[in-house]
């Protein structure tokens, strides 16, 4: 007999169904314009909860606990809304991890995608689109939140399936590939892409001679790069099929993995690789400039042009805004060091600065801990429980500021910090009370995967009571930093040829932008015991980030101007001196150098560490003259005059925040523009003197000064 019909899916009320169709809007809104708008995702965000009966994602950011956070992450909710049929329960989940992401929530993200993508009766019902984006989407989140081992899997397994529909769809079509079978191999070709990019930017035990860990993670890169090409059919013997980023990042591997035992290594067909990945489509200028240092250390003669694609931004007096953003987006390169986690992940950067025992064991020569006085107080929870009560209990709750009687009045004291984050995202203001109680929650739940600790939390001291305001408003001092690492172009000949390398080098760019919060100062505000506004009006006065509140093209006027209401460092000297501030600013500025030097210091002594039971006979490895431009955030404490003739050094008081590997570069405004323009260009610039393409200018006038980290 026929099997009975199905039931009819249930009937949706209108309310529901109008809800649906404004968050689908707000989604497909936030997604819009590039990077976004982050205001209108998290309104979305909220819209999807509110449809899967779940807590507000806005409230969730400001006042919930990291460690409820730290279970979301590995577990769905436990029940499914009972009147929406599966299929749209499964696009809900998928499209609130879209919004989710860009409203920077990645941690919250990775959940509701998990929701969808690790159950499997609603995995069946995403169609393939939907499934792809959902997929990587789960993937991007994880590289964000800095989790490169899985995001590596993840992105690999995003591949896979893409070239598994590709084939499917190639062996049931007649001829040319449909639109489909190219959609999909296209999106198998960008998941590859990123997953060696994930590979690259992590670091393994290797004693292969090869430095810590690159040879480990180069061969895993080239191994996946090259499978792929395979799965895709492609030859090095017409490179015209490959995708270029691919092709490119194969053609550095390649450069980048040959030593001095294989001066025959086929210069030729990496050249080809490399000159694939600049030009056309998507062509990098990253893959433009490796070929114009690979063609110039080249072994053996070749028939091929000296330059592929001339860098243009930098001969050109103003390019155009496209150009510039092709070149600044080399600053995402996968070839920075895997160590650079160490400076962006707050927790590491905390115990490279703050930890005695990791100096012990490998800052030999560095200044002791008493000396790193611009860093504030801080620490990892759960681990540093016991001391953390302890400090509370002999010093008091206060924020950081020159007498210490400060004590538990009910005011913002501290900010918990996860280990990610970007634009203000995972940080919360609170009292000593309130942390204490979130030491005790991480106690009693630990977070899940202890053994790497990717959901430990750093609580760290507020600095300034009061701090130095403009306008009535906190501040940060983004200072640029331009880092080149070791570099290697040649192989050693026995000479003692400087146009081989060079070592580490830093820059210094002596302007920069100063970053307003949104909200006036409040030093009397507290933080309440979880009321949505107080948190949202306490993260608006203490957070600095240039791209929160509305933005992106919003039609808000005035919140796109609080969205980018930042200085130079020009307009902020002005400033300073208009109020009175008891410190000149070269006096602050020498404090800014201090703290950019023993940090790179520190840095630069445990990548060393690290390197030294890797060391062997063997030749190492070609590395590249990349810029690295770094984002220091600093703020400034203390009064605005020195009423009480104090000594002005200790008037105001310079700390260091945090550490951005990838500071934003997109302008957002003109004198914006102009500053992020001009470091770009001069870090390009010192790149090509430092690799002896070009010569210093003797009278060139450069914002970016060399600091000596010896």
């Amino acid at each position: 007999p026929s099997p009975p019909p199905a039931p009819a899916p249930p009937s949706l009320p209108p309310s529901v169904l109008s809800t649906l169709r404004g968050a689908m809007d707000l989604t497909a809104r936030s997604a819009s314009g590039g990077s976004g708008d982050a205001s209108t995702a998290a309104e979305a965000a909220d819209l999807w909860d509110s449809i899967l009966s779940l807590p507000p994602s806005s409230s969730s950011s400001s006042s919930s606990s990291n460690s409820a956070t730290a279970a979301a992450v590995t577990s769905p909710p436990p029940q499914r809304p009972p009147l929406l049929p599966d299929g749209i329960l499964a696009v809900s989940y998928a499209l609130r991890g879209a919004a989710l992401s860009r409203a920077g929530r990645d941690a919250d993200a990775v959940a509701s995608y998990s929701s969808v993508l690790d159950d499997q009766s609603l995995r069946r019902l995403l169609a393939a689109d939907s499934l792809r984006d959902a997929s990587t989407g789960r993937a991007g989140a994880l590289q964000r939140l800095m989790r490169y081992r899985e995001a590596e899997e993840a992105f690999r397994e995003c591949a896979d399936a893409s070239m598994t529909m590709a084939m499917e769809m190639s062996e049931g079509g007649k001829g040319e590939a449909t639109g489909g079978e190219k959609a999909a191999s296209s999106a198998a070709d960008g998941s590859i892409y990123r997953a060696a990019t994930c590979a690259l930017r992590t670091f393994d035990d290797d004693h292969n001679g090869e430095g810590a860990g690159e040879g480990a993670a180069r061969r895993r890169g080239m191994e996946m790069l090259e499978d792929h090409a395979r799965r895709r059919g492609w030859v090095l013997d017409d490179l015209d099929d490959w995708d270029g980023e691919v092709a490119g990042m194969t053609g550095a591997l390649r450069w980048l993995s040959a030593t001095g035992t294989d001066r025959k290594h086929d210069d030729e067909m990496t050249l080809a690789l490399l000159r694939r990945g600049s030009r056309g489509g998507k062509g990098s200028p990253l893959y433009s400039w490796l070929y114009e240092l690979a063609y110039a250390s080249a072994e053996h003669q070749t028939d091929l042009p000296p330059s592929s694609t001339p860098l243009s931004f930098l001969k050109e007096e103003r390019s155009d805004g496209e150009s510039f953003l092709r070149l600044a987006s080399v600053n995402q390169s996968p070839f920075d060091e895997a160590h650079l986690i160490h400076l962006d992940d707050k927790v590491l950067l905390h115990r490279l600065l703050r930890n005695s025992s990791l100096r012990a064991d490998h800052l030999d020569g560095c200044r002791d801990d008493s000396a790193v006085h611009f860093f504030p107080e801080g620490f990892v929870l759960p681990d540093d429980a016991s001391s953390f009560r302890e400090y509370v209990s002999s010093s008091g709750s206060g924020a950081l500021h020159d007498d210490d009687d400060d004590h538990d009045d009910g005011k913002a004291a501290w900010i918990l910090k996860k280990r990610s984050g970007y634009g203000g995202h995972g940080c919360r203001v609170v009292t000593t009370a309130q942390a204490l109680r979130h030491c005790a929650r991480m106690e009693n739940d630990p977070p899940v995967k202890s053994k790497e600790k990717e959901e430990s939390v750093l609580c760290q001291r507020l600095v300034g009571d009061p701090p130095l305001l403009v306008d009535g408003r906190k501040f940060s001092m983004r200072v640029y930093v331009v880092y080149f690492p070791p570099a290697r172009f040649g192989f050693d000949d026995g000479e003692d040829d400087d146009d081989d390398g060079h070592g580490a080098r830093v820059f210094l760019s002596s302007e920069g932008l100063a970053k307003l919060a949104l909200a006036p100062y409040d030093a009397s505000a507290t933080p309440g015991e979880g009321g949505d506004a107080d948190a949202v009006f306490l993260s608006d006065a203490y957070m600095t980030n240039s791209g929160r509140g509305k933005g992106g093209g919003s039609e808000d006027a005035d919140a796109d101007v609080a969205a980018t209401s930042q200085l130079t460092f020009g307009q902020l000297r002005d400033e300073l001196a208009a109020s009175g501030a008891a410190r000149d600013w070269d006096g602050i500025w020498s404090d800014v150098e201090e703290a950019v030097r023993e940090t790179v210091q520190r840095y630069r002594a445990l990548v060393s560490a690290a390197a030294a039971p890797c060391a062997s006979e063997r030749q190492p490895p070609r590395t590249p003259a990349i810029p690295k431009i770094m984002g220091f955030d600093f703020l400034l404490a203390g009064s605005a005059s020195d009423d009480n003739n104090n000594n002005s050094s200790a008037a105001v008081r310079t700390f260091l925040l945090e550490v951005n590997r990838f500071p934003g570069l997109e302008p957002r405004s003109d004198e914006d523009a102009a500053v992020k323009r001009r470091v770009v260009g001069e870090a390009w610039r010192l790149a090509r003197r430092l690799a002896g393409l070009d010569e210093m200018g003797e009278k060139e006038d450069m914002w970016l000064k060399p600091l000596d980290i010896s």
